[in-house]
């Protein structure tokens, strides 16, 4: 998989040493729906939705978040749906840090469309796809 990831993706790690590595996981549909709003944007509504949901993986957005942390078993994750538990966890290593959320209005929409598109089957199907992010998600914080 790390060879998708750096052949595909583009994707090149980074170098291991004496760090204190973290990670911030999601719900893996959430991020999903995010990722497929990402790749395909206003198209998706002319799209075979089913087909979408099938293929699952269309590019780093919708890859299993358990590849990027494959090489980092040791680090800690923060589900981001408790970001403020991460921001404690950097406050208390003397980091600081400042993070912004925004919305886009048209991802709203859209979100709101694959909300009403995806059938009980889909995230049945989805959550058998990302079992291994379920249960990053479920480790972290």
């Amino acid at each position: 998989m790390r060879e998708i990831l750096r052949k595909d993706l583009k994707w090149k790690g980074s170098a291991k040493g004496d760090f204190e590595y973290f990670g911030v996981v999601r719900n893996p549909i959430d991020r999903w729906v995010s990722g497929i709003i990402t790749y395909f944007g206003s198209h998706l509504r002319n799209m075979n939705f089913n087909e979408v949901v099938k293929k699952a993986w269309h590019d780093k957005h919708t890859c299993p978040q358990a590849l990027y942390l494959e090489e980092y078993k040791d680090a800690t994750l923060f589900d981001l749906k408790n970001i403020k538990k991460l921001w404690r966890w950097l406050t208390d290593r003397g980091i600081r840090h400042s993070f912004t959320t925004h919305k886009n209005p048209v991802n709203v929409e859209l979100k709101k469309y694959i909300q009403t598109m995806l059938t009980k089957d889909h995230v049945s199907y989805l959550l058998n796809f990302y079992r291994d992010d379920s249960m990053l998600q479920a480790k972290a914080r």
